[in-house]
């Protein structure tokens, strides 16, 4: 066996060697691929679950991120809409009175359309009156006439309060000190909210 043989042997070992970490990778490059496919997929979920909000999904308006502002719906579809209230309300069927009923009081029911700020749903006045029905379900209500009207208030103070970011404590103490010194009670209302209807 001369040198040269041995040069041949070496290098078709080493093509052998490059061949199978060729493969190897070429393997590894495909499981990679199909790892990058998954999480891109992923991505492309998260994203789409990002840029749900009220108007495109069944989320409830108070769900939509801060800042953020409404995208009012089409008014196109209003008149369609109206369209087809109109032929059911001029129709013999059960539900005629009830297309009736709304197209008499429409432009009350689609405000939310025409104005972003409206929510289309009373979520927020749920919220608020929440803590007043678990009350009554769990004390039974009152027994008097002045016993309801006690929890209307107080009901009423804490609910408004709590809408402010107020504290409820300070607030009933200072009314509790000015109705021992005879004095007007603490106004419940924001005086930045009385000075703009006054203005």
């Amino acid at each position: 066996m001369c040198l040269s043989d041995n040069v041949v042997m070496d290098k078709d070992a080493y093509i052998k060697q490059l061949e199978n970490e060729n493969t190897r990778l070429k393997k590894r490059i495909a499981e990679l691929e199909g790892h990058l496919a998954c999480l891109e997929r992923h991505v492309a979920e998260l994203e789409r679950r990002l840029g749900m909000n009220s108007r495109n999904s069944s989320k409830p308006p108070s769900s939509d991120m801060p800042g953020v502002p409404a995208v009012p719906m089409s008014l196109g579809g209003l008149s369609h809409c109206k369209a087809l209230l109109a032929e059911g309300a001029s129709s013999r069927y059960p539900l005629s009175r009830r297309c009736r009923r709304i197209l008499k009081c429409r432009e009350h029911l689609w405000t939310f359309v025409r104005n972003a700020r409206v929510e289309p749903t009373n979520n927020a006045a749920e919220r608020v009156v929440r803590q007043a029905v678990l009350w009554r379900k769990s004390s039974f209500g009152t027994q008097s006439e002045r016993g309801a009207r006690y929890v209307e208030r107080i009901l009423t103070v804490c609910a408004t309060c709590r809408l402010q970011g107020r504290s409820i404590i300070a607030y009933l103490r200072d009314a509790c000190r000015c109705h021992l010194n005879a004095i007007p009670a603490p106004l419940l209302i924001n005086t930045a909210t009385q000075s703009a209807k006054v203005a």
